[in-house]
């Protein structure tokens, strides 16, 4: 394992400074305290105000997670909550050699689980099951030896194995048909056959973004581009700066102090010529009220827009594109 993970250890090392990074180290290129704590958020997680959530974690994941929303972020289904009971109701009629084995992979999946628990007792952006996507591997496993083993509790008026198989059966079906439904959103045949064209698909798909891009990628040669608030930057062909973890304009107020005065001079001394500004994504931040934006970030973001950026265009008010005076 060390051997797989040491080219990436030293491609951070060589890159940043930090062979772990952004993690253990407050240092690092373009890394900071600041930065740090902006990414973790220590003191917004379950623990102490919320902890009776931490014993309803995977009840909650599969009941009310789902994907594209605020719970959980991902449809898991009941695979990973069903996991363990089963596994226990099985354990004494399982041989010893899979006992064992299966010993080792649970003790994996809750070392696992124990540093997602960790994660949300310390921080609410460690709120997602992506996070647990390493153990979900051993959970599959070990549902397969609960399943296998099933038919060692039947009974003449129970067949337990057969009524676990069926509910699997269902909510495989259940995900079977959510995963066509989306398809059939995505809709991606005709671009796929060549009956729709690229740029035809991305506007479908991607909406304003697309077409800021478009606008983005028709700027002189040598333009830079700074984004606020939008962490995305494929499509783009120009030299783009995304706002990888959405605290660019933050971290200029907040760590660096800056006025709009020194900020634009800033961006002009790293040569940025234009500004893309996440406006929906910056309305979503103040709705939430998660990121620190204070009246004063507010203020210095209207002078910044007022004194020393000149819109260029926008796209549905979703993004404004500014030259930088």
């Amino acid at each position: 394992a060390l051997l797989l993970v040491l080219p990436w250890l030293l491609k951070n090392l060589a890159l940043t400074g930090n062979p772990t990074y952004p993690f253990f180290s407050a240092n690092g290129l373009h890394w900071d305290a600041w930065r740090a704590w902006f990414f973790d958020r220590p003191g917004t997680g379950l623990w102490p105000a919320d902890w009776g959530r931490l014993l309803l974690a995977p009840l909650e994941a599969s009941l009310i997670g789902a994907e594209g929303s605020a719970s959980y972020d991902a449809t898991i289904g009941p695979f990973v909550l069903l996991m363990a009971p089963l596994l226990a109701l099985v354990w004494r009629a399982l041989p010893t050699a899979t006992r064992a084995a299966s010993g080792h992979v649970a003790l994996f999946f809750a070392v696992q689980y124990g540093l997602w628990l960790a994660g949300m007792t310390r921080s609410a952006l460690a709120l997602q099951s992506r996070f647990l996507l390493p153990a979900f591997g051993a959970s599959a496993a070990l549902g397969g030896v609960a399943l296998a083993a099933l038919p060692a509790l039947r009974r003449p008026r129970l067949a337990v194995d057969w009524l676990a198989r069926t509910v699997f059966a269902l909510a495989l079906a259940l995900l079977l048909f959510d995963t066509v439904l989306h398809a059939v959103a995505v809709h991606p045949l005709p671009v796929l056959a060549g009956l729709e064209s690229r740029q035809a698909y991305e506007a479908r798909r991607l909406g304003p973004y697309a077409a800021a891009m478009i606008a983005v990628n028709a700027l002189p040669a040598g333009a830079r581009v700074q984004f606020l608030w939008e962490p995305r930057s494929y499509l783009c062909r120009v030299d783009c700066l995304p706002d990888a973890i959405l605290d660019h304009f933050l971290h200029q107020t907040h760590w660096l102090g800056r006025d709009a005065e020194t900020i634009a001079a800033g961006w002009r001394a790293d040569g940025v010529s234009h500004v893309l500004f996440g406006q929906s994504g910056y309305r979503f931040i103040l709705a939430s009220a998660f990121d620190p934006v204070t009246a004063r970030d507010e203020a210095v973001l209207a002078a910044l827009q007022a004194r020393h950026l000149e819109p260029v265009a926008s796209f549905d008010d979703a993004y404004v594109l500014y030259r930088l005076r």
